[in-house]
Order: structure tokens, then C-alpha cells, then sequence
């Protein structure tokens, strides 16, 4: 999901329940995720840098033999040996399924509905290899879901939720009829719960129901009108689900996070080098007025929508300018529960960002280094209003300073040369720290 691909970022993209949420929330101004999915998803789970799980190079595919480190704690972990949660997870796992200790109900989750790997068919859940190579990939913890292949996958998933929370239906007309699929791991209300709900939805390839379709005809485009539809439909499903948390009474204590896990996807060549205002392609998605796409370090690439609700805020309703990264949302949810910090393992990267947007306070964090990958020799860096990329790709490296465009142009660092050398020593610095290649021992 591209930084346009949202109600609130755009004219002509409808989610207006995500639009409420950011307006009642707090909306993150400078939210940073990775350039693909895996890489943000391990960032995200454990709060340690993707440099450091082995996964600075690329994204685990349906072959690769490893998967998110087995010695990090992830959420449900915490949450469970802490606080006694029930820990649901519900649509895209992709952190590895090699061996089976690295699927979801392994890792401490009680329960998993969704898909393990990149993505799969929004009827059909099949993912497919190399084009031919296709195969189901819809399942119930370890268990295939063999009997819902006419159903809409967001659907799906947001039965799923409301079977997890206690309703089997919601009747209002501005919602389709689901069908329930019964589960008998639903959450138990003597309990905290934490829901991770990782759609599928807007990802590439595009299927769009036809009637949401429908509502977009003012876009010429035909891939951004997928895109739309589909958007459309995960923002039904967040109400959705926001409605039956209410009707239980589970709102009143609890904390609602919505993001992008990297950014959209409009660059027909990603090896080339984007301009600024890159229209839509691949899947209909758009980062204006931000530079770049999905698997660039362009702020197309990484700085994605997001916002954080909850009635437990002191202030709400404005636009956070505080720099934040994935990883910090673990540290940040700890420290809302209890204010206790996450375990002090090695290489943890995320820090609390409760107190600042709870609060508005000066920001905790001043630079996100974004990626040091030396098989590729790519590296970049964001310090105060200063970004540095170093690539070896054709395009050659790019120097900005963010203030006071968006838009990652702007007067050359290069100009700067007490700058550039801070930028260039910070990333030395941790190239030394970091692990180069993820554990292939997988046996």
C-alpha cells in the first residue's frame, strides 16, 4: 500500500473507516517500514533490525531454507508469558515455514487462519512459483482449508476476526453478508486479546470484487481502479471488525495500529531509477508526492501510511511529526500496557514511542538507519532532516535534505561534507555489527 493508496492521503481512494481512525487517532507523519515484506514483518514481530535477522538482502521465498530467527522472542510470546494474552494472527505470515518451528503456532501464536507464503490468489489461495508451479496455500494452523475456494480472501479473513472476537454476524447494509466459518480457537474474553490482521489486500496480483469496482468510475486507470476496489474492501473489513470489537465492549482498553508494510508498487522497472511522481503500474498504486516504489530506499519505498487509535491517548487528533520505525511498535505497545521495556536481548532496535504520541513530546528518535546489505552494496540512512543512499545500482547514490519538502529531492548532502562523513561513519559503524547472512542450518 502505497502513501496515496489511503482516504486520507488521496482524492479519489475511498476508506473511510481508516479515515476515521486517523482522525480520532494519531496520524504518523514519518512512519518507516522496509522496502518488501519480510524484512518489515521480522522487524516488526521481534523489534531487532532487519540487518540483524539475516534478512538486509531480500525477502524469503517458497524455497528458502530459514526463516525468522527461532532464538527471538516475537509478540504473542511477550504477550502471552507476560500478560496472559490470547494471540491470534489472522492472513500473511511470510517469515518462513521450512521447518515447522518457524510457522506461526509455533512461535506462540494460539491460533493461525491465512497463508505462509509471499501471497496466493485472492479466490483461488493458491500461490504460485515461477508462474506453473502452484499450489494451496489457505490454512488453519497446520491444517489446509480445503472448502473456501469461492470465497473472497478479505472475506474470509474478516469472518475470521469476528469468529475470533465472539459475533458470527453484524447486520448493517453497508457490509456484504459474510459467510462464518466456524472455529473452535476462538478468544477467550477472560483474557487480553491481541489480533494481528495482516491482509492480503492491496497486494499484487489485483482482484477486486466487481460491484466495489464499481464505485471507481471517475478512474481511468484500470490498475489503480483494482487497487481502489480492493483498498475499499480491507477498509470495510476494518470496520467491520472495529464494530464487533465495540459490540463487546473490547474498545474502551485497547490499542488499534494500522500501517503499510512497505510501499506501493508503481514502477514498471524497479531497477530504474524513479522520478518523483512515478503514476501507477504493477498494481495500481501511488506514493505521491513521495519518490520511488516498493524495493527502493526512495521514501516511496519505506516511509508508508500509518496511524496509531486508542481511547487510552491524553492527546488524539493531530499529526505526529516524530520519526518512527516498524521495529518500535513492540516497545511501544510494552510500554502502553505497563510501561515495561522489552527484554534486553542483543541487537533490539525498536524504542517506545508511547510517551511521544500519547503525549506529543519531542520525538525519542533522530535517525533510522534503514538498510546496510553488502551483497548488493546498498545502504541508506536518515539523520535529523538528512538521508543518504549508497547504492551500486546505475542510478548512483542519492543525497536529500527532507526540509521543508516530502519529497525525497532537495539540495544536495554532497554539499555538506561534515554531513556526508557523519552519514558515512554511522553506516560503517554498524556494518560491523551486523550479521551478513541468515542461518542456513535448518536441519
Amino acid at each position: 500500500m502505497g502513501w496515496a493508496d489511503v482516504g486520507y492521503h488521496s482524492d479519489h481512494i475511498l476508506t473511510p473507516n481508516i479515515d476515521s481512525l486517523a482522525a480520532d487517532g494519531v496520524l504518523l507523519n514519518h512512519f518507516y517500514a522496509h522496502t518488501v515484506c519480510s524484512p518489515s514483518r521480522g522487524a516488526l514481530l521481534t523489534a531487532v533490525h532487519p540487518i540483524h535477522l539475516g534478512f538486509q538482502n531480500s525477502i524469503i521465498h517458497n524455497k528458502s531454507p530459514y526463516g525468522l530467527p527461532l532464538d527471538r522472542k516475537i509478540w504473542p510470546q511477550y504477550l502471552k508469558q507476560r500478560y496472559n494474552y490470547s494471540t491470534h494472527i489472522v492472513g500473511k505470515w511470510h517469515q518462513g515455514f521450512a521447518r515447522k518451528e518457524y510457522t506461526p503456532t509455533y512461535r506462540g501464536f494460539d491460533s493461525h487462519v491465512g497463508f505462509w507464503t509471499m501471497g496466493i490468489g485472492y479466490y483461488d489461495h493458491r500461490n504460485c512459483f515461477k508462474g506453473d508451479e502452484c499450489g494451496l496455500d489457505f490454512r488453519h494452523n497446520m491444517d489446509m482449508i480445503t472448502n473456501a475456494s469461492d470465497i473472497y480472501s478479505t472475506h474470509y479473513f474478516t469472518d475470521r476476526c469476528l469468529n475470533i472476537i465472539g459475533l458470527f454476524a453484524i447486520k448493517n447494509d453497508n457490509i456484504v453478508p459474510f459467510i462464518i466459518y466456524y472455529f473452535s480457537d476462538q478468544h477467550n474474553t477472560s483474557q487480553p486479546l491481541f489480533l494481528y490482521v495482516p491482509y492480503q489486500a492491496v497486494q499484487a496480483s489485483l482482484v477486486p470484487i466487481r460491484d466495489r469496482l464499481d464505485l471507481f468510475p471517475y478512474i481511468r486507470s484500470p490498475e489503480r481502479r483494482e487497487l481502489a476496489a480492493i483498498a475499499y474492501s480491507m477498509d470495510e473489513s476494518i470496520g467491520t471488525a472495529m464494530e464487533a470489537l465495540h459490540s463487546k465492549h473490547m474498545l474502551d482498553n485497547s490499542i488499534v495500529i494500522f500501517f503499510s508494510d512497505n510501499g506501493g508498487h508503481p514502477v514498471e522497472n524497479s531497477n530504474r531509477a524513479p522520478g518523483p511522481t512515478n503514476g501507477p503500474k504493477e498494481n495500481g498504486a501511488q506514493n505521491r508526492p513521495l519518490r520511488g516504489g516498493k524495493y527502493l530506499f526512495y521514501e516511496g519505498g519505506i516511509r508508508v501510511p500509518a496511524l496509531v487509535w486508542s481511547p487510552l491517548l491524553n492527546k488524539s487528533g493531530y499529526v505526529s511529526q516524530a520519526l518512527v520505525h516498524i521495529s518500535d511498535l513492540l516497545p511501544t505497545v510494552l510500554d502502553a500496557i505497563d510501561g515495561t521495556a522489552i527484554d534486553d536481548q542483543a541487537h533490539i532496535y525498536g524504542v517506545s514511542q508511547w510517551k511521544v504520541l500519547s503525549n506529543n513530546e519531542r520525538p525519542v528518535r533522530w535517525e533510522i538507519q534503514h538498510n546496510v546489505d553488502p551483497i548488493t552494496n546498498t545502504s541508506a540512512i536518515r539523520w535529523y532532516d538528512w538521508k543518504l543512499i549508497k547504492t551500486s545500482k546505475h542510478y548512483g547514490p542519492s543525497f536529500a535534505d527532507y526540509t521543508p519538502s516530502p519529497i525525497d529531492i532537495g539540495p544536495h548532502l554532497r554539499t555538506n561534507i561534515q554531513n556526508n562523513d557523519r552519514l558515512n561513519s554511522k553506516t560503517y559503524r554498524i556494518l560491523r555489527q551486523m550479521n551478513r547472512r541468515p542461518d542456513y542450518n535448518v536441519l
